[in-house]
């Protein structure tokens, strides 16, 4: 059996910008927090890895990835 991994979605991968409400797809602006990608390529050799969320928003709408330049 392969380990999982669960992690936060707000301000563990991707910056909560608290100013904001709503879908963080719908934001002005997205940030990945630092080191986010690294830990996820690294973990992703060893773990399946899921994502989770607290914010209480539920839609159907697909997650969209923020990759770094």
């Amino acid at each position: 059996m392969t380990p999982v991994v669960l992690f936060d979605w707000g301000d563990t991968m991707m910056r909560d910008f608290h100013q904001y409400p709503g879908r963080m797809c719908d934001w002005p602006e997205v940030a990945p927090m630092p080191l986010g990608i690294q830990v996820v390529r690294t973990l992703g050799e060893l773990y399946r890895q899921e994502m989770g969320n607290s914010s209480g928003i539920r839609v159907a709408d697909p997650v969209v990835i923020v990759r770094q330049p």
